[in-house]
């Protein structure tokens, strides 16, 4: 073997030896983790994650799109209707109730179609005025649900009373002079935790709708030409045959149609204030314009901005008057006296917010708008120069001693009963507890109320509650003496 094959041979043969013995002991290291990257990862053709989709915000309140079109000879109007609807209850919803009012009247409503989720539904229930859809899925909470439904309306007829205390006077339908769309298509109805559905039945006094706030998409179209004068809930723009209108935050929707309407309007800070009337009361017509944009003002000024961008006051051949989002009918024997006209302008001006801004269960609370806006007359007068406060308080209350309960619903008392129980003692709670805590604490918790629970349906004990945070005075007599309820 030659010297360098030698070296070779002991070469391996070490090397051999150093594999069969154990391994000397290896330093402990804390290994340095670099931070995973998106450029790390997009680097990884085994790790690249399916992007997260952005989480779609739902929807604050419904919204409700209509198209209409209205044969105005004949009365009647073919309607789609959509309704986007985000579940804000906090419990799954396994089916929806609707308030169809028209459904009221015989061979006045007829559903022609009805889908959820692009789904055809056929195994809905309509009860009067009660339309239940069961949900194929169940509405998630913060889930949302589109609905869409076809139908027609052939409006009815209604009388014009003349007795001044009619058992619920029709304000819905048409008479020789108008046609009033109020209440007229199907809404979802406010869903309250432990109570299911706040739908309630109608009575002969007082109303009895719940309703939340919404956005409403209107497009009412004729079905020739001349097409007639309509008062809207909102300001509309001229379309081909017709008007679109587009409102905000509005608990409805309605419409006051008539070929025979004379219009003057005002502009208030930008809001636009419409009077509608008919030939003959041109003077009444004008000063009811002045009377509503006098009220704006100062209700304005004492509970806070108005919320809409016009108001609609309409001549109603009807005997009473009557508040809606953004249009007010007042009944025709008022064009006639002046001081009646001012006064209830004020008082359906006030609904404004107290009904419109602030929300309630109308039928099981009414006091909460009704003595609220009867109280407000107050309010309007004593703003005027001269101030007729005082006055107010002698022609309205008359040294008027209540005498019933306020937390009553509306089916607990019949004519006169009703005005008394529900407006004028809700006016005389309302100055005692002014007189009680003071105007400065008392018109703070006005606009506190009218901001806390904008757009949205506050109680009795909601009521309170914000009351006692604005006063430290104690008010617990003037609560017994007015309501039969704790509210603590």
């Amino acid at each position: 073997m030659r010297s360098s094959e030698s070296c070779i041979v002991l070469f391996l043969f070490v090397l051999l030896l150093s594999s069969c013995t154990s391994p000397a002991p290896e330093a402990t290291v804390t290994p340095t983790v670099a931070p995973v990257t998106d450029s790390v990862l997009a680097a990884s053709p085994t790790s690249t994650p399916e992007p997260a989709p952005t989480p779609i915000p739902v929807i604050p309140r419904a919204q409700y799109t209509l198209d209409a079109l209205m044969d105005y000879t004949r009365k009647r109007l073919e309607v789609t209707e959509k309704i986007i609807y985000p579940n804000h209850t906090g419990e799954t919803l396994t089916s929806l109730v609707l308030a169809v009012q028209p459904n009221l009247w015989p061979q006045v409503f007829f559903l022609d179609s009805l889908a959820v989720d692009g789904q055809a539904v056929d195994n809905y229930t309509l009860n009067g005025q009660q339309l239940e859809v069961p949900l194929a899925a169940p509405i998630e909470p913060l889930g949302t649900a589109t609905v869409e439904i076809g139908f027609r309306l052939f409006l009815p007829y209604f009388e014009i009373q003349e007795n001044y205390y009619p058992i619920r006077e029709q304000l819905f339908g048409y008479n020789y002079r108008q046609s009033n769309l109020l209440d007229w298509y199907p809404f979802i109805v406010p869903y309250r935790a432990g109570e299911g559905w706040l739908l309630r039945k109608p009575f002969d006094f007082g109303e009895h709708l719940v309703y939340e706030a919404a956005d409403f998409d209107v497009t009412l179209r004729f079905t020739d030409a001349p097409i007639p004068v309509v008062a809207a809930s909102g300001r509309g723009e001229p379309i081909d045959l017709g008007f679109h209108y587009t409102l905000e935050k509005a608990r409805d929707f309605v419409l006051s149609v008539s070929a025979d309407f004379l219009l003057e309007q005002r502009d208030v800070d930008g809001v636009i204030v419409s009077s509608y009337f008919f030939p003959f009361t041109e003077k009444d017509g004008v000063a009811a314009a002045d009377l509503a944009v006098q009220a704006l003002r100062i209700f304005g000024d004492k509970f806070g901005a108005y919320p809409h961008p016009s108001l609609s006051v309409v001549m109603n051949p009807g005997e009473y008057a009557m508040e809606y989002d953004g249009l007010i009918l007042m009944n025709r024997h008022l064009y006639w006296d002046m001081g009646k006209l001012e006064m209830f302008t004020a008082h359906e001006v006030a609904h404004q917010w107290w009904f419109g801004l602030v929300g309630s269960d109308q039928a099981m609370e009414p006091w909460l708008d009704e003595g609220l806006a009867t109280y407000s007359e107050r309010i309007y007068y004593e703003a005027l120069e001269p101030p007729r406060g005082t006055w107010w308080v002698s022609a309205r209350l008359f040294g008027y001693e209540p005498q019933y309960w306020l937390d009553t619903s509306i089916h607990d008392y019949y004519g006169r009963l009703y005005t008394e129980a529900v407006y004028l003692d809700g006016a005389a709670f309302l100055q005692e507890i002014r007189e009680r805590i003071g105007d400065e604490a008392f018109f703070a918790f006005l606009q506190g109320y009218a901001e806390t629970y904008a757009h949205r349906i506050a109680t009795t004990q909601d009521f309170f509650d914000l009351l006692r945070r604005h006063t430290t005075v104690d008010f617990s007599d003037i609560v017994d003496k007015y309501f039969h309820g704790s509210y603590e």
